[in-house]
């Protein structure tokens, strides 16, 4: 008898046992049902907000009223005729068309463009947004200027500002990014980027899609091996003879240049001390063009080969102009 209670005692314990880890089995996959339910509908949510905050296309129906639907508004752009008429692009053309090829690329998603300083690199790539911002090739065109301590997790918050996603989110924003922007075409560019962004990391999963591309430009080649591009990156450089001349040209006036031949030697020399740098053509062209007085000129070249552009001060083309005593003619 005592064996017999003992034995009942033992069942008794082990399906108490059974029981609990059923119960806790049971707690477990409600648990991640009720996730999966509640994360499927914090997306469907973004989704759809998303969704209104896009900007509709109108159409006219067969009755002549206009009506909407839920495409974007984008116009028809010739990109391949964006640099037709440009003077001020001289030498751009051939990167540009290494651009296009890459966009029109289906196995590739990554570009880097890297460069020295003042060789045009944010000039083209704002090119490139110009042309692409309302192109039906992409939902999405985004463009940010890196510079130092530029981090994934910076670029996930422009992204996720950009896009309409709310503060107050409760699944984490890296996953509805990414869910968002897995099938959606989308172009990112990166200015100055300086330091290895992760992508994945900001909720861009690699690799992209054929319509999903990445375009980033950066002073240092060893950022686009490491960022993954080492086979598909552009190097920019200095102008050739013709193309600095036609550049600094255009900024100074031609009309200056053909109303007084006798600048037209100090020009050819000026040019030649600007070392075909884009920026410094065209931040020294600009302030020449209202100088009308040969000792003007003179004193001008006279400075540059004292002072020849130095490396360190190069600027962007666009930006703050390298030399600021030839801003007026009372520096001279």
């Amino acid at each position: 008898m005592p064996f017999k209670g003992n034995t009942a005692s033992v069942a008794f314990w082990v399906l108490l046992a059974l029981l609990f880890v059923f119960l806790l089995l049971l707690v477990l996959v409600i648990r991640h049902l009720l996730k999966w339910q509640f994360g499927k509908g914090v997306v469907a949510t973004c989704e759809n907000e998303v969704k209104k905050a896009r900007p509709k296309k109108a159409r006219k129906n067969s009755m002549g009223d206009t009506g909407y639907t839920e495409e974007w508004l984008i116009p028809e752009v010739d990109v391949y005729a964006c640099l037709l008429g440009r003077s001020d692009l001289h030498g751009m053309d051939i990167y540009w068309c290494r651009v296009l090829e890459f966009l029109e690329c289906k196995s590739s998603s990554l570009l880097g463009i890297h460069g020295m300083r003042g060789v045009g690199k944010s000039t083209l790539l704002r090119l490139v947004r110009n042309s692409f911002t309302y192109h039906p090739s992409f939902r999405y065109v985004f463009y940010y200027e890196a510079g130092t301590g530029f981090t994934a997790d910076m670029l996930q918050h422009l992204l996720a500002q950009n896009i309409g996603l709310g503060s107050t989110l409760v699944a984490p924003r890296v996953d509805i990014l990414s869910i968002l922007l897995r099938d959606e075409p989308f172009l990112l560019l990166l200015d100055d980027v300086r330091e290895i962004v992760d992508l994945a990391a900001a909720g861009l999963s690699m690799p992209h899609g054929s319509r999903q591309k990445v375009i980033f430009t950066t002073r240092s080649q060893s950022i686009c091996a490491e960022m993954g591009c080492a086979g598909n990156n552009i190097e920019m450089q200095c102008l050739g003879e013709d193309d600095a001349w036609d550049l600094f040209r255009y900024n100074v006036g031609e009309e200056l240049i053909d109303t007084y031949p006798e600048f037209k030697d100090l020009a050819k020399q000026i040019v030649a001390e600007c070392q075909g740098f884009p920026s410094i053509l065209c931040s020294i062209g600009r302030s020449m063009s209202i100088m009308r007085d040969i000792k003007q000129w003179r004193a001008a070249c006279a400075m540059i080969k004292r002072k020849p552009p130095p490396s360190n001060e190069i600027q962007e083309m666009d930006n703050e102009r390298p030399y600021p005593h030839f801003c007026s003619t009372s520096s001279f």
